[in-house]
């Protein structure tokens, strides 16, 4: 998996507006993941 671009597509969409909890309901990833994944990590 190519975590740089999934790292964008995060950035992406919380740029829209989306919290990380929207993210987490709408990809179905926790946002424990998804919150390291936007710190790069």
């Amino acid at each position: 998996m190519n975590y740089n671009r999934l790292g964008k597509i995060v950035l992406n969409y919380r740029k829209k507006g989306m919290t990380i909890c929207e993210f987490s309901d709408f990809a179905g990833i926790s946002t424990f993941l998804i919150s390291q994944i936007e710190r790069g990590q």
